[in-house]
C-alpha cells in the first residue's frame, strides 16, 4: 500500500475517499508499470474496476473472457475504443452465454447503424423490441427504426 493508503483515518475522512484514492494509485501504477503494479497490488484490486476497465486490462494480461458479463463488457470496451465490428462479436458471444442479456441486443443494434449496416440493425431493433415491457421506450426505439428509412 501507499504511504497515504498507511496514513492514520482523520476522523472527518470518509472510508469511500481512502478507497478511491488507494483505486487511484492502483490504477497510476498499473498504467506507468503493468508487471510493477501486478507485483505490488496482484489481483487484489482487479475486479473493483468498472467492466470495460478490468476487460482492457484482462486483454492487456491476455486472459480470456469466461462468462457472458465478461463478453459483455468486451463489447462495451471495444465500442468505447470505436471497434464497433469487434463489439458486435462480444455483444453476439455473451447473447449467446445468456439469452437474458437483452440490452447486448440493442447495444449490437447500436453498433451496426456507426457501421452503416442499417438493416442489420433494423433486425436487432426488432428482436429487442421483443423483450422489453416499457411502453415509452418501445415508442422511442419505433420512432428511431422509422427515422433509418
Amino acid at each position: 500500500m501507499t504511504q497515504e493508503a498507511n496514513a492514520p483515518v482523520r476522523k472527518n475522512e470518509a472510508p469511500r475517499s481512502l478507497y478511491e484514492k488507494e483505486m487511484a494509485n492502483y490504477r497510476a501504477t498499473l498504467g506507468a508499470n503493468l508487471e510493477d503494479g501486478l507485483a505490488k497490488y496482484g489481483f487484489a484490486l482487479f475486479h473493483c474496476l468498472p467492466g470495460e476497465e478490468r476487460f482492457m486490462l484482462q486483454k492487456q494480461l491476455g486472459i480470456p473472457c469466461r462468462n457472458a458479463s465478461e463478453h459483455y463488457n468486451q463489447g462495451c470496451a471495444l465500442a468505447v475504443a470505436e471497434d464497433f465490428a469487434g463489439a458486435v462479436d462480444a455483444w453476439k458471444q455473451a447473447l449467446k452465454l445468456n439469452p437474458s442479456l437483452n440490452q447486448s441486443l440493442f447495444n449490437i443494434a447500436l453498433a451496426q447503424e456507426r457501421l452503416g449496416k442499417i438493416a442489420e440493425a433494423k433486425k436487432q431493433y426488432a428482436s429487442y423490441l421483443l423483450t422489453i415491457t416499457d411502453e415509452e421506450e418501445k415508442q422511442q426505439i419505433e420512432e428511431h427504426v422509422a427515422q433509418l428509412g
